[in-house]
């Protein structure tokens, strides 16, 4: 017995004994490692569940030969028509892209019976996944249909290539416009179960994809982690990974790490092309250092080839000494001007005169290479580029000469990027006439990016009449008129979408009268067939607009001393004295 005190009372001491004495014993001879046994045996038990199919996922050049064409041979004969149908799609697709889309082959996948995938054979089953993989722009259609037969591909026990699940990643952390924690998590957790669950090793392009979405999501720490987990395992740089190295540093907004980047990317040998340049002066911008990205701007013109001698010139000299003259006074407000800012110079591409096309046949002008810049060249450049860096490596005399094949010149993206920054983001209309002269010079066609960027300059620096701004109505309506030119021109790249629409009324909105926002809203609806979710997204934009510029129905004194009442419901059903903006230019279309 322990001695007993205020803090401590008195109780006995528990031995072995007596804490057995709290649970009675088990019989004669149990012990732990029976009972373990006992449970992880089931037979044992008894009863045992029956064993589950066990699907073995192997990696060899004979781990998928079912189904093969025989087999689909001896199936029902709306499946072998399908399969057929979906074959021969898939095809040319594979050809061209611009040819089938990629719902097309989705429409004709869906249409097999019970588990789709084990009706396609082998080969036209990566070919399937290839096809829906080759979007311009992934979007959350185009995600949502790559997953889905993928997640058929799992179900029916096949495995996946490397090529697959890089670019069920890539959708995963891209189909978005600007990448969140979300989307960073998504692609993360997709290349945990490829390399854990499915044991597929990522390679470079797996680690490119990672450290562009968590760089674009601003996770710069892990970023960070993916390149030296990449470094860890040995994995050799290539072109994907210095461009998204420079455009790293362009979203921390290191301006050295750019120059450091690019100069360590053509120390290794590789091919500078006009994307590599576009990227680095994209980073010069963010970072603020316009004069940086205008000296890389000068030196892509300079790179620009020279027309043969007797060749007919770039522009008319009278067409381009009235632009640069424009572009000295544009600074300068003139509400008498009569020539406008913007001529619809480039509406549709430059055509070639009989004198002239047998020399500029041979001529690699702008025009000629932007005709070529579809998705599926792209695609074909990034691999020739890879290639002659392979081959050129450590031969800087073959190096110089491939580089002189290599096109570095500013194209549409250049472009879209100057006009966006210095029309969005500073205001500058000089510095955005001059590029567009530049545009002409070079016959690069104005598409819906450039007039875009364009209209968001006017919606958010514009003013109207009286106000101490560049961006005028009248410089406006002439933008105006050549994008109803070029859209009834039926112009390669340019279509109508609800962004256009939302810009086009908030620039007409700021600059304008509230009859021409609802003008240009009739203009573009009449050449525009949109869903219903598109229509009631523009007729709401424009309800917003123009209810902003109503004004409030004043009430009378009389009516203020007898508590507003009056004055309140007239506000709200209208007089017959209102000016409401929505009742004049016809309220009931508003809903």
């Amino acid at each position: 017995m322990s001695h007993a005190n205020f803090w401590r009372p008195r109780r006995p001491a528990l031995g072995k004994n007596e804490l057995r004495s709290f649970v009675e014993p088990p019989d004669e001879g149990d012990s732990v490692d029976e009972h373990l046994q006992f449970i992880r045996d089931p037979y044992m038990r008894r009863y045992a569940q029956a064993d589950e199919p066990e699907v073995i996922v192997s990696h060899t050049n004979g781990e998928e030969d079912y189904p093969t064409w025989k087999d689909v041979a001896k199936a029902d004969g709306a499946i072998q028509k399908l399969v057929h149908e979906l074959n021969i799609a898939v095809g040319l697709r594979l050809r061209n892209p611009k040819r089938v889309s990629a719902s097309d082959i989705y429409k004709i996948y869906s249409q097999l019976p019970g588990k789709r995938m084990s009706h396609v054979p082998t080969t036209l089953r990566h070919q399937v996944l290839k096809a829906l993989g080759m979007v311009e722009k992934k979007d959350t259609q185009s995600m949502l249909r790559y997953f889905a037969v993928i997640a058929d591909v799992k179900d029916s026990g096949f495995a996946l290539w490397m090529a697959e699940w890089n670019a069920a990643i890539s959708f995963a952390g891209r189909y978005v416009g600007s990448s969140s924690a979300t989307e960073v998590e998504a692609a993360v957790n997709l290349w945990r179960e490829m390399e854990q669950e499915a044991s597929v090793q990522g390679n470079s392009v797996t680690f490119n994809i990672l450290f562009d979405v968590a760089s674009k999501a601003g996770n710069f720490t892990l970023a960070e982690m993916i390149y030296k987990e990449m470094e860890k395992r040995g994995l050799r740089y290539n072109r994907y990974h210095h461009v998204s190295l420079i455009h790293f540093f362009g979203l921390k907004m290191d301006a050295d790490g750019i120059r450091a980047a690019y100069q360590d990317m053509v120390n290794a040998g590789e091919m500078i092309d006009v994307v590599v340049l576009n990227c680095v002066m994209s980073g010069f911008l963010r970072c603020g250092e316009e004069d940086a990205a205008e000296r890389v701007y000068e030196r892509m013109r300079k790179t620009y080839p020279d027309r043969p001698k007797g060749s007919a010139p770039t522009a008319p000299e009278e067409t381009t000494e009235e632009t640069t003259e424009e572009s000295s006074t544009a600074a300068v407000p003139d509400k008498t001007e009569k020539s406008t800012f913007f001529t619809p110079f480039a509406a549709a591409p430059p055509t070639l005169s009989s004198k002239t096309s047998e020399q500029d046949k041979s001529y690699p002008s702008a025009s000629r290479s932007l005709d070529m810049a579809n998705f599926a060249s792209q695609k074909v450049m990034t691999s020739v580029l890879l290639m002659l860096a392979k081959v050129s490596k450590g031969d800087h005399t073959l190096r110089a000469e491939y580089q002189l094949l290599v096109p570095t010149w500013p194209d549409l993206a250049t472009y879209r990027i100057l006009i966006n920054h210095y029309a969005v983001r500073l205001g500058d209309l000089p510095s955005c006439t001059r590029y567009l002269s530049d545009m002409k010079q070079l016959h690069i066609p104005l598409q819906g990016a450039i007039f875009l960027a364009l209209f968001k300059g006017f919606a958010v620096h514009g003013g109207g009449a009286g106000t101490l701004t560049d961006w005028t109505e009248q410089r406006l309506r002439s933008i105006w008129s050549a994008l109803l030119k070029a859209l009834d021109d039926e112009v390669e790249g340019l279509y109508i979408s609800t962004w256009l629409v939302m810009w086009v009324l908030r620039a007409f909105d700021r600059c304008s009268t509230p009859e021409m926002v609802f003008k240009a809203y009739n203009s573009l609806t009449s050449r525009w067939d949109p869903s219903e979710a598109d229509a009631d997204f523009t007729i709401s934009v424009l309800h917003r607009l123009l209810k902003s510029r109503q004004p409030r129905a004043m009430y009378r004194k009389d009516d203020a001393e007898n508590g507003g009442s009056t004055g309140r419901r007239k506000s709200r059903r209208g007089s017959s004295g209102d000016t409401s903006v929505i009742r004049h230019l016809g309220g009931r279309s508003f809903g």
